[in-house]
């Protein structure tokens, strides 16, 4: 019966195989913590459960591994339109959410959002690869990703602290995106994807399975772009007034508008984002490749209005390859190397001399380059003690050489030249990882998960992140408990970027930590799934932006880092401290074998602490949120029919300088749709989409005045769609 449990936990994988060899050091074995029943029910339920790969070092059912998880699948993606990973999060995870801050999003998990953070609380891995980049922990979430999400196998949502697997980042979460292999993605495939009328994606994809020598091979790769050009909308106007150096109303652009910010934005919201993704294997050796661009602009309250020319870019280009080998049927050696290049860059016109250095009266260009160079070799080694899966032991090591460096301009608009500027930066970095796993199952209904990484980093110095996961199972169910911890590096930019105009640096910043306890039950009851988890999570010495002391900004100024005559500045502080608390609630079913729903919900309680002030709620960080989805596959040619619905609460304004901060509105957002194969032409099918919600105001203030003043009566937000409508088509030529 145990081999039978252990075959049928592997079936109930999207791709089991695949799930376990993303990391090295993993165990194909989802080891059984009971003995199912013999019920066609609970047979079925079991065939349906998912396996994750990514909550320790070893695929195991998602109902047993050390956190509370989400498995979504590319079914799932089908069936309800989804074509950004905020998307999947946002309508299908449980515990996590994002929210629209032009021009990308922001993420959020159980209560905690901490706005401006560039995604860096939360660890995306692709295929076992580590996105977040070292110059600014940077992760995206929408179209930014550059996901191939045709080639997606399925996507888990790992909610709580990670480091002890993953390192530097995993405080909130990790989001784990598995790809495709080539069996799973056959012949040659055409995708066109348009959210008509503002956005148009195309991409040409495919696998195939050779042999080399004898040795089976295979190989899955798809190239992507997607464009979007926002609609029309009219913000402001905001009456900015008089330009602080000319004292003449401030220029928003050369032909204006001239002490007013606003306007019919017609070429300054837009996106572009080519992108590849290859991985290919031989025996037991894998390869994967990325490469992705990521150019886009929005209205922004800094520079001139409307300018195409002002945008943010970013690049990436990762490479790793892989060794994995059972040496024995006991003992399993993998070996990976890997090599990330990033470059990330603002251009911002700004015709106002204000917005520029002293001297520069015909306005300048601000440049900032942020550029990562890293490469690193991981060794692990995994031993099944007794044969079997219920005694296991993991260790490895990760050594990681990195270079960052950033520079910044102002290139005055008559001259063509800029200044020289003390902020810039190049360092060359070391850090090395040493972890721990232990894992024992007592029985049928007891087992623990241990487990601790250390991290000596030259930038910071060394951390601890333990974990402790002790589960009791039953037919069907389980109560596991979790202890665990995680820290974010400071990242180069917080550490060393310093501003003439009003920015210090901050080198001795020092490594945010969370520390959280949970407890969750779950239970399954033929093909329904039910489960209730509560947790409380820590936070210690993060990063958050604070004004400088008047000795500090004199100092700066000596260090030739402010410009003279600069009477105020920021920097970075380790000053606040967070609490939260809450509950997370999830259902999920599924009835007359075509027939799927669920829900999820999530209600937290989160307060932060400055070093100068009361504790406060966090700003955009819903403390209610949720979502529930139902879908039905007609079959045949019949199409699918998938539903799905969020919601969230109000939260606090982002960004705004009033105190207390105004409420956003809470809101729900619906999205129908119709999706399958076209009647008579093989190959070829389509998904149909339809998308409403109930709010066109995202929780960010958005333009220059972030209060009331004459003229201009309330702060103003950034603005949502309501309505979208979307074809997608997709064509298997071979």
């Amino acid at each position: 019966m145990t081999y039978l449990l252990l075959a049928l936990c592997a079936l109930a994988a999207p791709s089991p195989s695949t799930a376990a060899s993303e990391r090295p050091g993993t165990d194909d074995r989802a080891a059984p913590a009971y003995e199912p029943s013999e019920s066609t029910a609970d047979l079925a339920g079991l065939l349906e459960a998912p396996v994750v790969s990514g909550a320790s070092h070893s695929a195991e059912e998602a109902r047993t591994a050390p956190a509370t998880t989400t498995t979504i699948s590319a079914e799932d993606l089908r069936r309800f339109g989804l074509r950004t990973l905020d998307e999947a999060i946002d309508f299908l995870s449980l515990g996590m959410l994002t929210e629209h801050a032009l021009p990308t999003v922001e993420i959020g998990a159980r209560g905690v959002l901490l706005s401006g953070d560039y995604g860096n609380h939360v660890l995306l891995v692709i295929d076992g690869h580590a996105v977040n980049e070292p110059w600014g922990g940077t992760a995206y979430y929408d179209r930014s990703a550059a996901l191939p999400l045709e080639m997606i196998d399925h996507i888990e949502i790992i909610l709580g602290p990670g480091s002890v697997l993953y390192g530097s980042n995993a405080m909130l979460g990790v989001i784990n995106v598995i790809t495709r292999r080539a069996k799973d993605y056959q012949g040659l495939r055409l995708v066109l994807d348009s959210d008509a009328p503002y956005s148009l994606r195309g991409a040409v994809g495919g696998g195939a399975q050779f042999t080399v020598g004898g040795v089976p091979g295979e190989i899955s790769g798809q190239v992507d772009y997607l464009g979007f050009s926002g609609p029309r909308l009219t913000l402001g106007p905001q009456p900015y007034g008089d330009d602080a150096v000319t004292g003449e109303p401030k220029a928003y652009g050369p032909q204006g508008p001239f002490g007013v910010w606003g306007g019919e934005v017609q070429r300054g919201w837009y996106a572009r984002v080519p992108s590849a993704h290859v991985r290919a294997s031989v025996g037991s050796f894998e390869a994967l490749l990325r490469a992705a661009q990521s150019k886009r602009a929005a209205p922004a309250a800094f520079g001139d209005y409307d300018d195409p020319e002002s945008y943010e870019l970013d690049r990436w280009l990762s490479l790793d390859l892989r060794f994995r080998r059972a040496l024995t049927s006991r003992f399993q050696l993998s070996a990976r190397g890997y090599f990330d290049y990033y470059l990330y860059q603002q251009n911002v016109p700004a015709t106002a001399p204000e917005s520029c250095l002293e001297g520069q009266l015909s306005g300048c260009v601000y440049r900032l380059e942020g550029h990562s160079r890293w490469g690193g070799v991981a060794l692990s080694g995994a031993v099944d003690w007794l044969g079997n899966g219920r005694l296991t032991t993991t260790l490895g090591t990760d050594g990681v050489l990195r270079y960052v460096s950033s520079h910044q301009e102002y290139v005055d608009a008559a001259l063509g030249t800029s200044p020289e500027i003390a902020g810039d930066h190049a360092k060359l970095e070391t850090a090395l990882a040493l972890w721990l796993e232990q894992t024992a199952r007592i029985g049928s209904w007891f087992s623990l998960n241990l487990g601790a990484r250390y991290d000596h980093d030259q930038r910071f110095g060394g951390h601890l992140s333990p974990r402790l996961a002790a589960l009791t199972a039953w037919s069907g169910g389980a109560l596991k408990a979790i202890y665990a911890e995680a820290f974010r590096a400071p990242t180069a930019f917080e550490r060393y970027y310093a501003d003439p105009l009003g920015a210090i640096a901050a080198p001795e910043l020092r490594p945010e930590v969370v520390r959280s306890v949970e407890v969750a039950i779950e239970q399954r009851i033929g093909r329904h799934r039910m489960l209730l988890a509560g947790f409380r999570t820590w936070w210690r010495d993060l990063v958050v932006g604070d004004d400088a002391t008047a000795r500090e900004v004199a100092a700066a100024q000596e260090r030739g880092e402010l410009a003279p005559g600069t009477e105020s500045a920021s920097l970075y502080r380790n000053a606040a401290q967070l609490d939260s608390f809450g509950l997370n609630l999830a259902f999920d079913g599924a009835a007359l074998d075509k027939l799927r729903f669920g829900w999820g919900l999530t209600l937290a309680h989160s307060r932060q602490t400055t070093l100068a002030g009361e504790p406060r709620p966090l700003d955009a960080a819903a403390p209610f949120f949720g979502n529930a989805r139902i879908s039905y596959d007609l079959g045949g040619f019949w199409p699918a029919l998938g539903l799905a619905g969020r919601f969230y609460s109000a939260r606090l304004v982002s960004g705004s300088d009033l105190d207390p901060a105004p409420n956003a509105p809470g809101g729900a957002e619906l999205r129908l749709t119709v999706s399958g194969e076209v009647f008579r032409i093989p190959g070829l099918g389509y998904r149909l989409r339809g998308a409403y919600r109930t709010t066109d105001q995202a929780p960010y203030a958005i333009g220059p005045l972030r209060a009331p003043t004459e003229g201009f009566e309330s702060i103003e937000l950034t603005p949502m769609r309501r309505w979208s409508v979307g074809l997608g088509l997709r064509y298997v030529l071979l």
